[in-house]
């Protein structure tokens, strides 16, 4: 387990998807429960980057909008989605876009406190 200030990171993991495709996760979250996350990054020529998401109990779906930058777009702070057996939910994200390819590395946190 890593833990990271006062939350743990429960996943972890670093894919390529390529702008508009629709990436799944399947994920069980310290074998409490299984949830899938759908993530998208859509190009959009917008000043700030911007995210997205909506829940329906057993998946999320996440839009990243405007994420360009071929040095990298991250979460400077991880973002609050949820609770799980009483504990805060949140995630973080860092992503970089070559030419409409997205290196993208996500986590989920569990525990701690959220802005």
């Amino acid at each position: 387990m890593i833990r990271v200030g006062d939350k743990r990171i429960v996943f972890a993991n670093t894919f390529i998807t390529m702008d508009n495709e629709e990436s799944e996760l399947s994920i069980d979250l310290e074998n409490k429960l299984r949830t899938i996350i759908l993530i998208k990054f859509i190009p959009e020529d917008i000043k700030e980057p911007l995210i997205s998401w909506k829940g329906d109990g057993t998946r999320l779906v996440m839009e990243f909008r405007g994420w360009r930058n071929a040095l990298g777009t991250i979460t400077r702070s991880p973002s609050k989605i949820g609770e799980i057996n009483g504990e805060q939910l949140g995630f973080q994200v860092y992503q970089k876009n070559l030419g409409g390819a997205n290196l993208v590395h996500f986590e989920l946190l569990l525990g701690g406190k959220y802005e």
